[in-house]
């Protein structure tokens, strides 16, 4: 019940100052605040268009059973009428398509946002894979020499056990090791390594 009355307080306010005038820019500032306070409050415009469209009904009404001019003169109090309302409703709706582009801006800058995030990390995961791939270059190099002494030495150990079976397969299992942890190193080392494409003709079904 107190909503009831101080929504009907409003809409004597409104309806005085929509009869009183001025129309300058105070007057179109006020009732701009009013569309805003709409949308502050979630009313779509298509109920703010509506009522607006039952309150022209009802003055209408009124107006025309209760004139006591001639017909032009009531022709004329319409058309004053309806260019009021007409503006209070160009007023309404620029005030909620001042809020519709100023959200449609927020979602905008927030998608910009997102993609100067989103580029600063792939730069950064480049970053790291290019300095991923300068490591293991270098461990590959560096390491290639201790694998080549671990083989040298596995071959000159084979042939002072050569005989024994057992020290052999041993041996076999160190040289196995050798080379895996050699082609590991080049797997490393090519997949850090820039791709350069060999491109050159080929049929589809026989790839």
């Amino acid at each position: 019940t107190l909503q009831i009355e101080r929504l009907k307080k409003t809409l004597r306010l409104w309806l005085f100052e929509l009869f009183a005038g001025p129309y300058d820019e105070h007057y179109v500032a006020r009732r701009w605040r009013v569309g805003l306070r709409h949308v502050e409050i979630g009313l779509p415009q298509v109920y703010a268009v509506a009522a607006l469209s039952r309150l022209r009904n009802g003055m209408v009404r009124i107006l025309r059973s209760h004139f006591q001019g001639d017909q032009r003169s009531l022709a004329d109090s319409l058309q004053s009428l309806n260019k009021l309302l007409d503006l209070d409703l160009a007023i309404i709706g620029d005030a909620y398509e001042t809020d519709h582009v100023a959200r449609k801006q927020e979602a905008e800058r927030r998608r910009l946002h997102s993609v100067v995030e989103d580029a600063q990390y792939r730069a950064l995961q480049a970053e790291r894979l290019a300095a991923i791939g300068q490591m293991a270059t270098g461990l590959a190099h560096e390491s290639r020499n201790a694998l080549q002494r671990i083989g040298a030495s596995a071959e000159m150990l084979g042939l002072e056990i050569e005989g024994n079976e057992q020290a052999l397969k041993l041996v076999s299992r160190i040289q196995q090791s050798k080379e895996h942890v050699h082609q590991l190193l080049e797997e490393v080392r090519s997949y850090a390594a820039p791709i350069i494409l060999d491109r050159s003709p080929c049929r589809l079904s026989e790839v």
